[in-house]
């Protein structure tokens, strides 16, 4: 009897739903991302990944900045009622892009107005009839802010809290999530130098550039640049969605250990650094 897990049936019905809130919970930093256009690089590259790689339509994938918790909650809920746009997709892809409560919690998201706890998002959806049996992914980027080397930064205390993790209950479910900032994508980008000069001095740097951000040395976080390469790449066409995820990893892996590098090959640097958590409940292959 072979072993070989069998694949999700699916008609390639892809449904992509982008949560961004580019700046945490108002009051709490003065931090915030890069922006291509309207939204947050991260979103914007996330789009056009499933537009133009697998053809979807506007109606497939939505960036929804700026949420409430209670949005994020009554969306999650629409979409899954009988009726809802979940009863004509195959697979379901959420992606959420923001900063991790406090920069120690990796099971709280902020959102625009409060912070929301990742279980509370995954029981949104849980029950609901018209997700069952089809595979969820869960794709996070949640900036941990303590973890950026500037001496002026609110942080925790000298060694990385690593609080536990909670594993999902219910099936058919992908996690990837990581914390790591989305400065570390960009430590020669403008925008973020001045912000790291704000943040330190409480206020503009004297003489400071007055030239135009260049677009053209924006980054995405490091899990989002992998996120995107391993998918557009030939090479792991054949792979399941799990199986991908490894190689997400080994190149966020050569990321962090470049990244050092730029910190003079600061090792607390690198130890702070930790790659996405995978989680899987997945019961059968994801192709794509």
């Amino acid at each position: 009897m072979s072993s070989e897990m069998e694949e999700y049936k699916s008609r390639k019905r892809i449904f992509v739903r982008i949560f961004t809130n580019p700046k945490p919970t108002k009051g709490t930093s003065p931090y915030f991302k890069l922006h291509e256009g309207d939204f947050d690089i991260d979103a914007v590259r996330i789009r056009n990944l499933f537009v133009e790689r697998y053809e979807l339509a506007e109606k497939d994938v939505d960036i929804l900045p700026n949420r409430k918790v209670l949005e994020v909650l009554t969306k999650l809920e629409e979409w899954g009622k009988a009726g809802g746009s979940a009863e004509w997709y195959d697979y379901f892809f959420f992606f959420f892009l923001g900063y991790a409560q406090n920069g120690e919690d990796p099971n709280t998201l902020q959102f625009y107005n409060d912070s929301l706890s990742l279980e509370a998002i995954f029981n949104a959806i849980k029950s609901l009839k018209p997700f069952a049996g089809k595979p969820k992914m869960f794709v996070i980027q949640s900036d941990n802010l303590n973890l950026i080397p500037t001496a002026h930064l609110a942080k925790g205390s000298e060694d990385r809290k690593v609080g536990t993790r909670k594993i999902p209950q219910d099936a058919d479910r992908l996690i990837i999530h990581s914390d790591i900032p989305q400065l570390f994508a960009n430590t020669s980008q403008d925008e973020y130098i001045e912000q790291l000069h704000k943040v330190e001095e409480h206020h503009p740097k004297a003489g400071k550039s007055t030239k135009l951000p260049d677009e053209t040395n924006k980054n995405c976080s490091f899990l989002i640049q992998a996120f995107i390469r391993v998918m557009v790449d030939g090479k792991y066409a054949d792979d399941d969605l799990l199986t991908r995820t490894c190689h997400i990893n080994a190149l966020i892996d050569t990321m962090v250990t470049n990244i050092c590098f730029h910190y003079g090959e600061d090792k607390k640097v690198k130890k702070k650094l930790t790659l996405p958590l995978t989680t899987s409940t997945l019961t059968r292959k994801v192709k794509l």
